[in-house]
Parts: C-alpha cells; structure tokens; sequence
C-alpha cells in the first residue's frame, strides 16, 4: 500500500485523540509521549524493511527519495522528543497537546514528500504549517505568542502566494501538474509565486524575516522541529520541481540571486547578534543560501542539496539539544554570555558542541566542509564559477561568529551565571544523546561517500522534454476526475 505510513500516522492521531482525552489530566502527557514514540518505530519499520517499489498515483509520488527521506525525518524526530521529554515537562509545556501537533507536523511533511502535483504539494505544506503555529502558541509567554502570530500571518502570506501561482500554471497549462511552459509568461510568473512562497517555507532571503524572530520567541522543542524536520521536506519540494524544468529557464538566475543574497545577510546579520537562537535563526538563512544554490545549478547539484540538508539538520539538532540540556526549567538558555566557560562545568557537552559548531562552519575534517565543497565543486562543472568564488567568500564572513561561540565555551570565563557552576557527571543520558551528532558528522566528514552515493541514488535523472499543454477538456479527465479514483 503506497499510503502505508501516512495511513499509520492517521491512526495513531485519532487513536492518541480520542483515547488520550478519556484519560486523567496528569496521565495525558506519557501517554501521549509512549504513544508518538510506538507511532514513529512502527513507520521507522515499515520504511526499513518494505523495498522501495518506484510507484506514481494521481500526483502521489513513490520512489527512494521520497522514502528514504521520510526515514530520516522519522528517525530525527524520535530523538528530538527523547531529548526534549523532560524539558517539556519541566517547562510547564502542554505536552499531549504538542505531541498531537508533532504527529500532524510529521504527516503533512510526509505528504510533501512525496507530492508530484500542485494540488497534494499544497495540501502538505499547508498540514504541515498550521500544527507549527499552534505548536509555538503552546508556550503561553509573550515572545511564544508573538512569533506564533507573525508566523502565522506570514504564512498565510507565502501560502497565497502559492496558490496565486498554481493559478497562474493552471491557467497557462490547464493541469495541477508539475508542467512548466517557458513559452508562456503566464506560466513563468505563477512558478515565480510559487517558488517565492517556497522560499520563505524554508526561510530564504528575502523572505526570512520571521526566522530569527520566531526561533527567538518558540520554546526550544518547537524550534528543534522548525529548524530541522519542515527543511528536509521542502527541499523534496524543490527537487520534484526542478525535475520536471521548473529552474532550467528564467528562474535560474532568480534562485541564484536570492540564494546569494540568503548567505550574505543570513552571515553579515548573525555577527551582531547576542542572544543564541537569533544566530541559529541567521545561521539558517545563511545555509538555506547553500541549499537553493545547490537547487539552481540543476539535476546534478541535487543530491549534493539532498546530502547537505541531512548534514545540516543533524548539526542543528546538536546545537538545540545542547541548549535542551543546558537550560532549567525556569530559565532557558538565551544568551551566548551564559555559554562561558562551559567547558569548566561540562567539558563533554562542550567538545560536542565545539564538534558541531566547527561542521557548520565548514572546518574540515568534518561533514559540514565535505557538503559546503560538494556544492562548490558542482559549481565549478556546472561552469558557475563566479557564483562558486562569492559563495565561498561569504562563507568566510561566518566563521567569525562561529569562532565567537568556541571562545566563549574555551576562552572565556563566566563570573556570574543562573547556572551550577559545579561540575557534572561526564558520562550523562543526554551526553549520549549529544554524542550520536557528533559521530554521525565526524563519520560522514572523514568518509561522506557511503551517504553521497545514497543520495545520489535517489536522485532520477530524466530528461526534461517539452511537453504539450494540456486541454481544458482534457483536464476534466486526467486531473479532476482522477483525484476520486483510489489505486487498486
């Protein structure tokens, strides 16, 4: 069954709902919690062991892209809510209510997965936003409520945008399918609408006004989820429509310049700030740059986007983990001033740290410089030189605050703090937990060709032929008519 996973999450949600509710207040949240975990090992198993037949159905798209990502995404998701179960908790946060929304955030990414037309796109991007909104409201402080509804406006924002260009296709092709006619301006303009609402879907410049504000305002669980799960799934997005020609024309040098544009205010942004989840929120803008730059350059410069997400997302859940960990429930850590002398109080959590702030500035030997070059040498075939050298001279202006981090946990020390100041175990749950990223990048910086040849592989290669523009009539029964016939 191709909708076996999304089938499972639907079951889980109504059965985690409705049970859940019939239960007392105090028992809600475990349960909720056990219930979310099972959900996530039964499509963990389903993902794993069935092979991946390659099957399309109405706009439904099956292949190893779709379904590897969604294996992934599922394994990040069971350790984001390992780690943040007891802050959740302890924080006052309601959590059978956020353990509802995380299981509808998981299947609309799932559906945008594996969307191959405008219409299921829609439906996912949509199912998975709305859980976010409510996701950050759950807070109940000012900040939480604030980023909620500018999110939320926002949103709604890059959501007509999309619509308005699955209008415009629809009306220059006559069909909700990923066709783009390069001989019509109509349809051009509505793929730039949609790719615009895309793009602040991911929070690339210049539509990433809301990401620092809102990871500054979200409690840090719903950050973890904002910052890593939703990237993966929208990239998936990009990827479908760049195969079917929707970046080949005209909207190349767009991608280009707003990916340019991303890295160079996401960098030039993150060196003033002071507080810690305002630089991972310019720190993204930043990376989403390298992302739909990956994008632009083409097929080829797909698997390198696809590799570049996974090593980015792993990165970011070690940076918010450590934070997860580092914060009290009364007091979370905002501040980078409060990240001094770290490594004196907690020196395993530290060098984990240090490990992972070092990969997203592209040190090598670690992961995060093998996918930054990755995407610079698809440039240098792709004959993109000029777009390679500014790229790789932007990324220089990030080091600088990223060596800010690591002076503060190594060179500096802290005279006043809301923190123990005494020393920790060095061996803890959460150190376990911290350590997982850290090897995952080091493995993949020091031989990243065991997972560059994966997501190669999910990558189809097709030729991009000129298709003809479907009729009206034809419309009637190649799209309307087809989306009420199930697959047998």
């Amino acid at each position: 069954m191709i909708f076996l996973p999304e089938a499972t999450i639907i079951f889980f949600i109504i059965t985690t709902l409705l049970l859940g509710i019939s239960l007392p207040t105090h028992q809600r949240g475990t349960f909720s919690n056990v219930m979310t975990l099972v959900m996530i090992f039964f499509i963990t198993c389903q993902l794993s062991v069935n092979p991946v037949s390659p099957d399309t159905w109405q706009g439904w798209q099956i292949d190893l892209m779709s379904q590897n990502l969604k294996l992934f995404i599922s394994i990040i998701l069971f350790f984001i809510i390992l780690i943040n179960t007891n802050y959740i908790k302890n924080a006052h946060i309601k959590i059978f209510e956020y353990n509802i929304l995380t299981q509808a955030v998981l299947l609309g990414l799932f559906v945008v997965c594996s969307a191959n037309n405008f219409l299921i796109l829609f439906v996912g991007l949509e199912l998975s936003a709305l859980p976010l909104y409510a996701m950050i409201a759950l807070y109940q402080k000012r900040l939480g409520l604030e980023a909620s509804i500018k999110y939320f406006i926002l949103g709604a924002l890059a959501s007509g945008f999309i619509l308005f260009g699955i209008s415009f296709c629809f009306g220059a092709t006559g069909s909700i399918q990923f066709i783009i006619d390069e001989q019509s301006k109509l349809s051009v303009l509505g793929m730039l609408f949609v790719t615009c609402g895309l793009l602040f879907k991911v929070g690339c410049a210049p539509f990433h006004n809301w990401v620092p504000d809102v990871y500054e305002g979200a409690p840090l669980p719903a950050v973890m989820i904002i910052a890593t799960l939703p990237k993966i799934a929208y990239i998936t997005a990009f990827i479908r429509l760049g195969q079917n020609g929707a970046f080949l024309g005209s909207l190349q040098p767009v991608l280009i310049l707003c990916a340019l544009t991303s890295m160079l205010i996401g960098n030039l942004s993150a060196l003033s700030q002071t507080n810690t989840k305002r630089l991972l929120g310019y720190s993204s803008v930043a990376h989403m740059g390298y992302l739909i730059l990956a994008i632009a350059i083409g097929v080829s410069g797909f698997s390198s986007a696809i590799f570049y997400a996974i090593i980015y997302t792993v990165a970011t859940f070690g940076v918010l983990g450590t934070l997860v960990t580092l914060s009290k429930p009364n007091h979370e850590l905002s501040e980078l001033s409060e990240l001094q002398g770290l490594h004196h109080r907690q020196p395993v959590i530290a060098f984990f740290l240090m490990c992972i702030i070092f990969s997203m500035a592209s040190i090598p030997p670690l992961a995060g410089f093998m996918a930054k070059l990755n995407i610079l040498y698809e440039l240098y075939i792709a004959n993109f030189i000029v777009v390679g050298v500014i790229a790789m001279l932007i990324a220089v202006i990030g080091i600088f605050y990223y060596i800010r981090v690591i002076r503060l946990l190594y060179f500096d020390t802290k005279k006043d703090s809301n923190f123990n100041s005494a020393r920790v175990p060095l061996i803890t749950k959460d150190s376990w937990l911290l350590a997982l990223p850290v090897i995952f990048i080091l493995i993949n910086g020091i031989s990243p060709g065991s997972l560059l040849s994966t997501t190669d592989k999910m990558i189809t290669r097709k030729t991009v032929a000129t298709q003809p523009s479907p009729t009206k009539k034809n419309l009637v029964h190649s799209d309307i008519e087809d989306i009420f016939k199930f697959p047998h």
